[in-house]
């Protein structure tokens, strides 16, 4: 006979405390091994596809923003260096082509971790969290390549 069972058959002709009984049961509490209530999503593994998605959501958004800011930027590029059919091509000076080539795009960097970690730091509704490592990876990424792609069509 369990504890539980013991408890019961003391209180059983006190309906208050059967009542109490009851409603203690039927309350969703955390189980003492996993600490995870039944109504969790899967536990663990739900908490796991939240952080999936949010991360998955995260790098569609900066890649969309970053795709936008590198055809803008590419475009006027091209437009400073092209110039009319008397004139040479690249009007540009070396230190137009070398702000282009570093500067923009690190500042576009600093800029995007900035703004994601300010957003990430405000977002307390939400269950989500996204990782400052996966921020700064991902943005990284992202300047390396714009550093490599705009030196080529500034210096090319």
């Amino acid at each position: 006979m369990s504890d539980e069972d013991e408890i019961v058959g003391l209180f059983q002709e006190d309906e208050r405390v059967m009542s109490l009984l009851r409603a203690v049961k039927s309350l969703d509490l955390p189980d003492e091994d996993t600490g995870l209530c039944s109504g969790d999503i899967a536990g663990s593994e739900g908490a796991m596809l939240r952080s999936f998605f949010g991360h998955a959501a995260y790098a569609v958004v900066v890649s969309a923003v970053s795709f936008v800011f590198y055809w803008v930027l590419k475009i006027w590029i091209i437009m400073g260096r092209f110039t009319a059919a008397d004139a040479p091509p690249g009007d540009i000076s070396i230190s137009e082509k070398a702000f282009y080539s570093y500067p923009v795009p690190v500042g576009y960097g600093i800029f995007m971790i900035g703004l994601s970690l300010w957003l990430c730091r405000f977002s307390t509704i939400s269950s989500v969290r996204i990782s400052a490592v996966f921020i700064f990876g991902m943005n990284a990424a992202i300047v390396l390549y714009f550093i490599v792609q705009f030196r080529g069509i500034a210096f090319g």
